[in-house]
């Protein structure tokens, strides 16, 4: 494609952005990404087709190939300089593009444009769906050994499945734990080494916890979130509600989520364990001002560089039973354009495969503080040493036989965003009530996915 019909391809889609007529940040519709669709189709046909190129390639490739490989983080970057040296046929060109927003808008609009990335992060909620309905991406079930298929996690695999495909693999994956400070616990009279394990019981340390001044000002709370959506999705399974049902349809607005969403609520305006407006967490655990913190696993690493800073982690307490949801992110591969696709492709998919394998994902695991995502990665002895060094870091792996998820599905930010905005009313409005706010969250989502 001439460079200047490039270009101008790539700067309709952009100010469909700036004009708000491809509105990613709020909703990418079925409209929009059939513009996204036509777009490749007419510029790139063979972007658009069905099957998988790397199907025709020989397991042995001896001709060199350049790899565009786009991502949020310099960690992944220095991954793919290490790759290359494994594999010196092939040459990545790693480029850290942006948060997860920032990445799918740029992905779309470089496949309607017929330039796609060969390999990239995507946020678990940001444009997977909508590169799937485009047609863009790699059918991962063609390439992934069914032994390997059975290594993962199958809520990951899960989680990446739609409309019946694996769309992506799970890469830097997180769960939410529960860290506690042990010197605010003994200063409060708790024993510093046992966590909450229930719901009851949390409410009971929270309330032990929290330290209000005589001026009416708080000192030190009980308890703190990273994320109302997360914490909250978590919350439903553990009262033994749904998220949503196979096809995507809400059901956090069933009485399981009606009832978490007014426990939380009760803990801000009944018992006053934790504020209405969330503070930085990670900063307020860290300075001794909340004696327990809901958070991502990946949070200790930011804890261990606190001098005298005694911490705990444990699963988020159960109610009916443990749960916990899936975070972080996953990997994409695009389908190729060019002469030499079928090379592309199987190019990618042999550094996909390195990047989310058994022995790597015990790397991630140490240095980064990510999850395992294959159940032979917690049996490396490269981990077994780690947790040996470090018991705590082994507890977001154990927390992983309780991991649930709800497959991807296209309201996906959309009710992450609202029930965010939901939680944050309920919070701040005391006669706020749940079971409205709620449904009206789901009304969003039915009305989105109709269409």
């Amino acid at each position: 494609m001439p460079a200047k019909r490039e270009d101008e391809a790539k700067a309709s889609v952009v100010r469909r952005y700036d004009k708000g007529r491809f509105p990613y940040r709020r909703t990418v519709t079925r409209r929009d990404m059939a513009r996204v669709a036509a777009s490749a189709a007419a510029l790139f046909p063979a972007a658009c087709s069905t099957g998988n190129a790397v199907d025709s390639v020989s397991a042995t490739r001896t001709a060199p190939v350049t790899l565009q490989f786009w991502t949020n983080s310099d960690d992944a970057i220095d991954f793919a300089k290490e790759y290359e040296q494994r594999a010196p046929n092939t040459r990545i060109e790693g480029l850290k593009v942006g948060d997860y927003s920032v990445l799918a808008e740029k992905a779309l609009a470089n496949v309607a444009a017929g330039t796609p990335p060969n390999v990239s992060v995507l946020g678990q909620r940001h444009g997977i769906t909508q590169l799937a309905d485009g047609n863009a991406l790699v059918d991962i079930d063609a390439l992934l050994k069914r032994q390997e298929r059975t290594d993962f996690y199958p809520q990951f695999i899960e989680k990446f499945t739609y409309k019946g495909k694996l769309r992506a693999l799970p890469f830097q994956s997180s769960v939410p734990v529960l860290f506690w400070n042990k010197e605010v616990f003994q200063a409060a009279g708790l024993d510093p080494e046992k966590p909450p394990a229930t719901w009851d019981e949390h409410l009971d340390v929270a309330r032990k916890l929290v330290k209000h001044e005589p001026s009416g000002e708080t000192s030190r709370w009980g308890h703190l979130l990273s994320s109302y959506a997360w914490y909250f999705y978590a919350l439903v399974w553990q009262n033994g509600g749904e998220v949503v049902d196979r096809q995507g349809q809400p059901r956090f607005q069933e009485p399981p989520g009606v009832e978490a969403a007014q426990w939380w609520k009760d803990w801000v305006h009944k018992y006053r364990v934790t504020p209405s407006k969330r503070p930085n967490g990670t900063r307020e655990f860290s300075a001794g001002r909340t004696g327990m913190l809901q958070s991502s696993q990946t949070a200790q690493a930011n804890f261990n560089r606190q001098d005298g800073l005694k911490y705990g982690i444990a699963f988020l307490p159960k109610r009916k039973k443990y749960a916990v949801s899936i975070g972080g992110n996953a990997i994409g591969i695009f389908k190729a354009v060019g002469s030499d696709r079928a090379v592309a492709e199987k190019a990618s998919w042999d550094f996909v495969n390195w990047l989310t394998g058994t022995e790597m994902g015990a790397r991630i695991v140490e240095e980064t503080g990510y999850l395992p995502l294959r159940q032979s990665t917690m049996q490396t002895e490269r981990l077994k040493a780690h947790f040996k060094q470090h018991p705590y870091a082994e507890v977001p792996g154990k927390q992983l036989q309780y991991l649930q998820a709800h497959p991807i599905q296209r309201a996906d930010e959309l009710m992450w965003t609202a029930l965010e905005e939901a939680f944050k009313k309920v919070e701040q409005d005391a006669s706020a009530n749940p079971r409205a706010e709620l449904d009206a969250v789901a009304a969003q989502v039915r009305q989105l996915l109709a269409r």
